[in-house]
This record gives structure tokens, sequence and C-alpha cells, in this order.
């Protein structure tokens, strides 16, 4: 079967998300057979041979990449930052030099600039550092979350003290807390330079990797974390969130695994473990995941829901509804805790309470089509037949494309009687009911 380039892209983006590293370079080979100076293609097979430590590899690739679509910052900051890597370090000032009028950030561009002339790790390591006074400042704006104060120190330790690596750690911490993981991953990348042997910069610059959605450079920044603190839950945690999203799950659960074992109190990563026990389909043990959360907060709302989606999974209908009021009391806003205890009410025969429940989803979120469907099914349960069809219009209303909503408001017409609303026969089908419960909630 032949591809379009797009086509090819999109095929080879795939399996870089889902971690098939070889099949998506040569997906990328492909396509610079047709097309040699495509720069998604040559971005992607450069920063995939940096992300394996073959710089040399890829400077050609970004390089190209580059020349091909200049007005893209990410392609600049790829290749300066292979540069450095490479010991380019000429090449790479006249770059930065260039990349100034090509919407690269001023912070991005000063912490490369601050990458050329950081020392060696042997020679950083008796640099002078900066007034106790100073980082203690620092420390207490971030800590307090006091992140433009936070920054405003940072930049100038950075500045006078490029190679003191704490400095570059903390002006990336405060990056990734406002949002800003282009600039967090330049600074991280920076202090890696200067103090490689830190576990916590290689887990933060993983981190801003993953906020980034750079899923093969997160996990290699998470690894070389774990590499050098074996027992780093955090760094574990992360690992697992990115093996995740790549849709690893069983790398994933034997990563959460590791986490939870360093950190036996961790409630974000039980939680998680159980969504992938749950996608692995092995129920019993994401229940006890997700029970180990309560126990260690009773307070996570999320945590009961996505135990009442299990035992609504098995048919314990009443223990399901009793864990969806508890995360309704904890966390009311959630409209999926509504709808999904409508939906075990309705599979109850509990035809009032159901229509309370998804009433109340509605309420919550205007547009909940599920919702409207689901209150309509039950109103015609229940012969309220005038009331269900105006559900059923609603949800219409909402999703005009749904067949199956169509079919039934067909049905109610039907039993009313009322044979004037032009529906076809197909439209109208058979009527049959069935639902779909809300995803789990996955915390990162």
């Amino acid at each position: 079967m032949s591809l379009t380039i797009e086509q090819a892209l999109q095929q080879a983006d795939l399996a870089r998300k889902d971690g098939k590293q070889q099949h998506a370079a040569d997906l990328y080979r492909a396509i610079l057979q047709v097309k040699p100076d495509q720069p998604a293609a040559n971005h992607a097979l450069g920063v995939l041979a940096v992300s394996n430590k073959q710089v040399d590899t890829a400077l050609p690739f970004l390089k190209t990449a580059l020349q091909a679509s200049p007005e893209r910052p990410q392609f600049w900051l790829s290749y300066i930052d292979a540069l450095i890597k490479a010991g380019q370090r000429a090449t790479a000032a006249d770059v930065i030099g260039q990349a100034k009028t090509q919407g690269v950030t001023r912070a991005q561009l000063e912490a490369l600039s601050a990458r050329l002339t950081a020392p060696s790790p042997v020679a950083s390591s008796n640099q002078i550092k900066p007034p106790r006074q100073h980082l203690n400042h620092l420390l207490e704006a971030f800590r307090t979350a006091r992140y433009a104060d936070a920054e405003k120190l940072a930049r100038p330790i950075t500045q006078d003290f490029p190679q003191y690596a704490f400095g570059w750690k903390v002006l990336g911490a405060v990056f990734k807390q406002t949002g800003r993981n282009a600039d967090a991953v330049v600074a991280n990348q920076t202090a890696v330079d200067v103090s490689p042997k830190d576990p916590e910069i290689h887990h933060n610059l993983g981190g801003a990797f993953l906020g980034l959605g750079r899923l093969e450079a997160a996990a290699a920044s998470f690894m070389e974390a774990i590499k050098i603190k074996p027992d780093f839950a955090d760094a574990h945690y992360g690992l697992a969130n990115t093996r995740q999203a790549l849709s690893q799950l069983q790398a994933a659960e034997a990563s959460y695994t590791h986490a939870i074992a360093a950190q036996p109190e961790h409630a974000q990563a039980h939680s998680n473990l159980g969504i992938v026990r749950q996608k692995l389909g092995d129920l019993e043990a994401a229940a006890e995941s997700f029970k180990e959360v309560t126990r260690l907060k009773s307070d996570f709302a999320e945590a009961h829901f996505n135990l009442a989606n299990i035992y609504q999974e098995q048919g314990r209908l009443r223990e399901a509804a009793v864990s969806y009021q508890r995360s309704i009391v904890l966390k009311p806003e959630l409209a999926d805790s509504y709808y999904n205890l409508g939906v075990t009410f309705k599979k109850g025969d509990q035809l009032d309470a159901a229509a309370r429940s998804f009433t109340d989803a509605i309420a919550l979120k205007s547009g909940f089509v599920d919702a409207y469907c689901a209150l309509g099914i039950t109103r015609q349960a229940q012969g309220q037949l005038d009331q269900a069809e105006v559900n059923f219009r609603q949800a219409i209303a909402l999703d005009s494309a749904c067949l199956e909503v169509h079919s039934y408001l067909g049905k109610a017409l039907l039993l009313k009687g009322d044979h004037q609303d032009g529906l076809t026969e197909q439209a109208i089908g058979s009527g049959t009911i069935t639902f779909d419960l809300r995803h789990g909630y996955s915390i990162s």
C-alpha cells in the first residue's frame, strides 16, 4: 500500500509515541528518500539520534530541518543543543545569534549562551558559589510559590555564576511551574551540562520534556535519573507516566510498582497503577490499588470514582453506588460521578434515583449529551414519554449526528403514537438501551 508523505509522517509519529523507535526511523528515512529536505522527518530523525547519544549522526538531519523550516523555534533549539553536545561551541554561538530573530525566547537563548561558557563538571566543582543569603531568598520565593520573584532572583545567579547548577535548577523549576516547558528544557539542559550526576536535574528535565510531549526524551531523562539514584520514587513515577502516555502499559505498571516500592505512601502512583491495571484487564488488582489510595488519602475523590467504575464493571452495583456517592461528597463538581451513579441506579431499576442523578449531571455540564440521552431512556422506562421526547431532542440538538439518539427518539414517538415526525424506519431502529461509563481519572 502506497502512502502520501503526510500519511507516512503520521504513521511514523504514532510509532514514536508507541515506543517503536526503529520502525519510526525507517518510516522517516523512507520519506527522505522521496523528499530529502522534508523538515519534520529530518528533525525527528535528529531528535531520535540525540536521544540515543548519536549526536554526530543527528547534526546533518537537524541542520537540514532548520534550513528547510527556519520559522520553527524548536528546530533552532534542537540544532543548537546538538551542536553544544557535540562540542561545536563556536558554531553554536553563531547559530544562537541567528536565532534571535526567529522567535526563540530570550530565556532560551540566555540559557543556551550560558551552556557555551559553562566549564567542565570537574572544573565547576570548586567554583565560587553565590552568597548564602541570595540562595535563601531564592528558595523562600520558590517554596512560597512567588514564581515571578523567584525568576528575578534566579536570573542574576545564572548570569553571574553560570557554572553553578543550582541556579539553573531553580530557574528550570520556575519555568515548569509557570507552564513554560520549552524554557524549562533549556534551563535544565544547562544544569545537566554543569552537574551531570544530579538525579533531580535529570528528573526535572524529564518533566519538562513530558510537558512538551517529547516522550522519548522524557523517558531517557527519567531513566538517567534512576540510573544515578535507583530508589528515586519521583523519577520512577515520571517514567511510568511517560510509558503510560506511550501506551506501554506493562512497562508503566512496572515503573509505578517501582515508585511505590521506593515510596509506599505515594497515593497518586497507586491511583495511576490502578488505571493501568484496569486497562490491562486486571480488575481485582486495579480495585486493590484504588482501595490503597483511599486508605492513604480518604479524601481522594477520583480514587473513589475509579473504584466505583471497577465495581460497576464487576456488577457490584450497591458498592459502586456507595463509592460514586463518596466521590460526589468529596468533589461535587464531577459531572461524570453523577452520570455513572445514574447508570448504576438504572441498572438496579432505581429509576427515580437514576433520573435525579442524570439531571444533576446535566446541571453541572449543560452540553452532556450522554446524560440527556440517559435521562430520556430513564423517563421512557418510567412511562414519561413527553419528557423523554424532550430529553432526546435536547441530546440531538447537541449532537445531531448521533443515530443512536435518533433511534431512541423514534421509539418514544412510536410509543406515543406520533407518526408525524418524518423519521425513517432506519432511524427508528430497535431502540436498544445501552450505557457507557465515563472514563477513570489518571493523575500525573
